[in-house]
């Protein structure tokens, strides 16, 4: 079984990650997420893509001070860029 990885492992181990924290009634979120996925098609390995339901994540979103939605963060090596 994979062990399930963890949001902080994932920003500090890939170079790039695009975090997008998102909400399944949000507009602008839904309507958001083809360009993401075209955007990622554009630039296969370039960057990794973290979605974030903030439902179902109301610790982490709480930790980063999340405030609305979509909310988009580009960390590099574990920092935001």
């Amino acid at each position: 079984m994979k062990r399930k990885e963890r949001f902080y492992d994932i920003i500090s181990g890939s170079p790039l990650v695009l975090v997008v924290f998102y909400a399944k009634w949000c507009a602008p979120c839904n309507t958001m997420h083809p360009t993401l996925k075209q955007v990622a098609k554009e630039f296969p390995g370039s960057f990794r893509v973290l979605k974030i339901d903030i439902d179902k994540n109301q610790a982490s979103v709480q930790k980063l001070k999340i405030q609305s939605v979509p909310t988009l963060m580009i960390y590099h090596n574990g920092k935001v860029v």
